[in-house]
């Protein structure tokens, strides 16, 4: 998302919008409640219900928070915990 909004022109970096991980390439249809992921070689987190942009995203003006409405991610929780780094891969490894 970070990408898409830059490309509308906001100034946005990564983190700047609360996000701790942000993965590239994967369809928000394809996620799910449920879900575990595996990120990096021994992280892994279970996706535990949806979020959606927030008046907090206001510094970036009424327009950017109308563009967001639809866009949104999930909060995860971590069921085992180890070092993440730009560039890694994530695996689903089931529900």
């Amino acid at each position: 998302m970070i990408e898409t909004y830059a490309r509308e022109g906001y100034r946005v970096r990564p983190g700047s919008l609360g996000e701790n991980i942000t993965l590239e390439d994967l369809p928000y249809e394809a996620l799910a409640i449920g879900q575990r992921w595996r990120l990096g070689p021994r992280a892994v987190v279970q996706l535990s219900r949806p979020c959606t942009p927030c008046s907090e995203l206001l510094v970036y003006g009424e327009d950017f928070v109308a563009r967001t409405r639809g866009r949104r991610g999930y909060y995860a929780r971590v069921l085992d915990e180890a070092p993440v780094s730009p560039g890694d891969t994530a695996c689903l490894l089931g529900p």
